[in-house]
């Protein structure tokens, strides 16, 4: 997990190793865990960073998935 504030944006990324397989549908990714061993949802972290007009980028390899999130700080440097 690396947090950091560059010009005006708060970054945020996630790294988490996985399996090799992911579960993809229209155009995003469904969670294999179940019960409440799951994490937020992808889908609710892009409804905040939206709301604070941000945005959320997601890529993966072949054992890494990776979650960027970048929001305005609302400050200028």
């Amino acid at each position: 997990v690396e947090a950091k504030t560059v010009k005006d944006q708060w970054l945020l990324k996630i790294c988490n190793s996985y399996n090799g397989s992911l579960n993809a549908a229209e155009g995003g990714y469904i969670s294999s865990k179940t019960g409440n061993s799951h994490g937020f949802g992808i889908i609710n972290i892009e409804k905040v960073a939206a709301a604070y007009q941000g945005y959320v980028k997601t890529d993966h390899d072949d054992h890494m998935f990776t979650l960027m999130v970048a929001i305005p700080t609302g400050k200028e440097e």
